[in-house]
């Protein structure tokens, strides 16, 4: 596995522990997953501390891809939310189970604000869903990922 792949794999499950701690609090389904009501780098500390191995060197490259892509999806939740919205029609995105919803909003981060190759983004989304949520929901995830990384090039030709 490479540092990207399991930096992936960080970013999601810290990501998953936010939208849970958060769905426990009082704080209305809207402003659930923010990096206020549970600090992004305190999420990352938590799962590290619990989970990873002790590979420090592949850890630390994992690790920093992880914090960025928590804080990149943390930071721009309201449009990364709105455009997966857009594209599954007729599902909202607080219908969808919280694993999908964390790999949705990690794999439109990838494709909308990193340099990672569209395919690359799309097909790490896919092999996220097929590792934590299951084969049935990996090609829901590959069309709304697809649908979005094809408005994004048709946009780019403007």
């Amino acid at each position: 596995m490479t540092a990207r792949s399991k930096g992936r794999e960080i970013a999601l499950q810290t990501l998953y522990l936010m939208d849970m701690h958060n769905q426990g609090s009082n704080q209305t389904k809207t402003t659930a997953l923010t990096s206020t009501a549970i600090g992004w780098q305190e999420a990352v500390n938590s799962y590290l501390d619990h989970w990873l191995s002790t590979d420090l060197e592949r850890e630390g490259a994992s690790v920093e891809f992880a914090t960025r892509c928590v804080l990149g999806v943390t930071s721009n939740k309201a449009f990364l939310d709105e455009l997966i919205n857009h594209h599954t029609r007729k599902w909202k995105l607080n219908r969808l189970g919280v694993i999908d919803r964390n790999i949705l909003r990690l794999g439109a981060y990838e494709l909308c604000f990193t340099d990672v190759p569209s395919k690359v983004a799309l097909n790490e989304a896919v092999e996220l869903t097929k590792k934590f949520s299951g084969d049935d929901a990996s090609g829901f995830i590959n069309g709304i990922l697809d649908a979005i990384m094809r408005d994004k090039r048709g946009n780019e030709s403007l």
